[in-house]
């Protein structure tokens, strides 16, 4: 997996915030603005073209919440990449989200797909509802687990299932006929 597109994509992790905020603070915020007025005053810019900047940067390095996913719904397009449409709608609290993973190899070979699948899955172990449904695979997180889908996975899946089953389905259609034959022609071979 070379990378994946989802909520961490967009949101920091609320589990590294704290300790963000407590590194950087107010008086890291004033001693990037007194260098970065530093550097401006000492070239050719003028310092108040660039006051809006400084007011921008005084906020990011100060902020007291990150942002959260309730941050994301008033920027539709960008929220639509990752979360369910009933999020847009009801603007309540999301469960869910969609993570697209980024494979080095395409999953057109059979030893590639499978690799990527159990890689993924094994990596999903411990989660509830760890499975996987439905080109790409992508994993689709709520509170009840994660799932991953995609036609890689689909075709995965229905490669296992048919391997699995197709014997037992050729022996039962064998004996169906059989059965179906021996109805017809009965007990004798000779009606038939």
């Amino acid at each position: 997996m070379t990378g994946s597109i989802g909520l961490a994509t967009f949101l920091p992790d609320p589990n590294l915030t704290a300790n963000r905020q407590a590194v950087i603070g107010s008086a890291m915020a004033d001693r990037v603005i007194a260098d970065f007025e530093s550097v401006v005053a000492a070239s050719d810019f003028d310092p108040k073209a660039f006051t809006a900047y400084e007011q921008f940067l005084r906020t990011l390095l100060t902020v007291t919440r990150p942002p959260q996913v309730q941050d994301l719904l008033p920027y539709a397009s960008l929220a639509a990449t990752i979360l369910p449409r009933s999020a847009m709608t009801e603007q309540g609290n999301v469960h869910e989200s969609v993570m697209l993973l980024l494979l080095n190899d395409p999953l057109e070979e059979r030893s590639k797909r499978d690799a990527a699948v159990s890689a993924v899955r094994e990596a999903l172990t411990g989660l509830p509802q760890a499975g996987a449904t439905g080109g790409s695979m992508a994993l689709t997180t709520s509170s009840s687990g994660a799932t991953l889908t995609g036609l890689a996975v689909a075709g995965h899946d229905a490669e296992l299932l048919v391997g699995h089953d197709l014997p037992r389905l050729v022996w039962l259609a064998v004996i169906a006929v059989g059965i179906y034959l021996w109805g017809i022609c009965g007990i004798s071979a000779t009606r038939c």
